[in-house]
C-alpha cells in the first residue's frame, strides 16, 4: 500500500525523537501527499485512515519480522492509544533492544499530543519512567524531571480535568529532590492560577506541599510556615474571586488537614495574627458592597481572640484551629455575599456547605466541642445575614 509505504519511509527520515505533534490534515487525492512533516509536527490525511489503519492492523497481527511489528505498531498507537496489545509488543522491543528507552519515551509524546487523556499511554510512560530515571546521571536528573513535567502541562492544557496528566505527575514528583519539590509546586500553582476549577491540579498541589511538610531534610520551618500562610492568603483571594467554584474550598479544607496532624498541635499553632487577606482583590470585591461599608476580617478575628484569651480549654492548640478554619469560611462567605447578591443562596449551598459540614465532622467527639459549636453558631447568627444552614446545627 502507498500510503502505509510512505508513513514507514516518513518515519525513517524523520525519527519519532524530531517529531513533536501528530494529527489529522484534510483529505488530498493523491497517496504521496497522504503524510507529510511540517516543522515537526507530522500529518496524516483524514480520507488515508481507515485504508491506512486496515493495512497496519493486518499487517501487525500477521508480522513475521521486528520492523514491521514495530512500524505497524507506532501507526496503530497514534491512531488508537487503547490498543493495549500494541504498548505490550513496544514493551517486548524493548527489552530486546530493538527500540530505545528514549525513542519509546518520544513515541508516547508524540502520541499523548493527539490523545493527551489516554489511560494506556500514561500507563506505559510510567512504566517507562523508572527505567529511564535509572539511566539519567543524577546532574541530569532534575532535567529529566522537568522535561516530564512539561509534558504533562502541556497534555493538560490540551484536555481540561485530565486526572492521567496529574496522576503521572505526581509519580515523578515524589521521589524528587526537596527543591525540586518546591519547583514543581510552583509550577503547579501557576498553572491552577488560569485553571481555576481543575480539581486535580489542586489535589495535586496539596499532595506535593503535603510531601514538603514531611520531607525528612526539611528546609528552615520558618520557610514552610511562610509557605503554608501564603498557600492560605491565596486561597482565600481565589474563593473570593471566583466563589461559585468548589476546587479552592476543598483546597482551603486539604490545607486545615495538613496543618491539624496531632504532632503539630502539641508544638505549634496557627496565630490568628497572621490571618490578614493582603491581596488587594478583597478590597476591590468588598467595595462594590451597596452601603458602601467594607467588611475587615479584623472585626471577626479580634471577638475570636478575646474568646480565646477567656477561654480555659484544655485542648487550646485544637480550639485555636478550628477557630482559625471557622473565621476562614466566614469571611468568606461574608464576601460571597457582598458581591453575588442574587446568586447568594445557591452558592453558598453548593460551595460554603461542603466546607461546614468539613468542620462539623472534625468537631465530633472533641473534648469541649460542643461549647465550641454553639459559640461559632452564635458568631454566626449575629452576622444577621448568613442562611439557615450555616448555624451548624447538629
Amino acid at each position: 500500500m502507498e500510503a502505509y509505504a510512505l508513513f514507514v519511509q516518513t518515519i525513517a527520515s524523520h525519527p519519532i525523537s524530531t517529531l513533536t505533534d501528530f494529527g489529522f490534515t484534510p483529505p488530498v487525492d493523491s497517496a504521496d501527499e497522504s503524510v507529510i512533516v511540517v516543522e515537526g509536527n507530522l500529518g496524516i490525511a483524514a480520507n488515508h485512515i481507515e485504508p491506512l489503519w486496515r493495512h497496519a492492523h493486518a499487517l501487525y497481527f500477521g508480522a513475521t519480522n521486528t520492523l514491521d511489528k514495530e512500524n505497524s505498531s507506532i501507526l496503530l498507537l497514534l491512531f488508537n492509544p487503547e490498543l493495549y496489545s500494541a504498548w505490550n509488543v513496544r514493551k517486548t522491543l524493548l527489552k530486546t533492544g530493538a527500540v530505545s528507552l528514549s525513542n519509546e519515551l518520544a513515541l508516547v509524546s508524540l502520541v499523548l499530543s493527539k490523545h493527551p487523556k489516554r489511560p494506556a499511554a500514561w500507563a506505559h510512560r510510567a512504566w517507562l519512567l523508572p527505567q529511564l530515571v535509572s539511566t539519567t546521571l543524577p546532574e541530569h536528573i532534575d532535567a529529566f524531571y522537568a522535561g516530564e513535567l512539561e509534558v504533562c502541562r502541556k497534555a493538560a492544557l490540551r484536555h481540561r480535568m485530565n486526572y492521567h496528566a496529574w496522576t503521572y505527575r505526581w509519580k515523578v514528583v515524589r521521589n524528587a529532590s526537596l527543591q525540586f519539590k518546591l519547583f514543581a509546586f510552583q509550577e503547579a500553582k501557576a498553572y491552577i492560577s488560569s485553571h481555576i476549577s481543575e480539581h486535580s491540579a489542586f489535589a495535586h498541589a496539596l499532595a506535593i506541599l503535603e510531601s514538603i511538610k514531611n520531607e525528612k531534610n526539611q528546609p528552615q520551618p520558618d520557610t514552610v510556615k511562610a509557605l503554608f500562610y501564603s498557600e492560605l492568603n491565596e486561597t482565600m483571594c481565589l474563593i473570593a474571586r471566583y466563589p461559585g467554584h468548589k476546587s479552592p474550598w476543598c483546597y482551603l479544607q486539604g490545607l486545615f488537614l495538613i496543618t491539624n496532624e496531632p504532632e503539630s498541635c502539641e508544638t505549634d499553632s496557627l496565630s490568628l495574627d497572621d490571618l490578614r487577606f493582603e491581596d488587594s482583590w478583597f478590597d476591590r470585591v468588598l467595595a462594590s458592597r451597596e452601603d458602601g461599608r467594607l467588611f475587615s476580617d479584623v472585626d471577626v478575628l479580634d471577638w475570636l481572640k478575646v474568646w480565646i484569651a477567656e477561654s480555659t480549654w484544655e485542648e487550646t492548640m485544637l480550639s485555636r484551629r478550628l477557630l482559625a478554619f471557622s473565621t476562614w469560611i466566614i469571611a468568606a462567605s461574608r464576601v460571597v455575599s457582598a458581591s453575588h447578591t442574587e446568586e447568594a443562596p445557591i452558592m453558598w449551598k453548593n460551595q460554603i456547605e461542603a466546607a461546614l459540614d468539613f468542620q462539623l465532622y472534625l468537631l465530633q467527639g472533641r473534648t469541649g466541642s460542643e461549647d465550641l459549636r454553639l459559640h461559632v453558631k452564635g458568631l454566626i447568627e449575629r452576622e444577621g445575614t448568613c442562611p439557615a444552614f450555616l448555624l451548624m446545627t447538629p
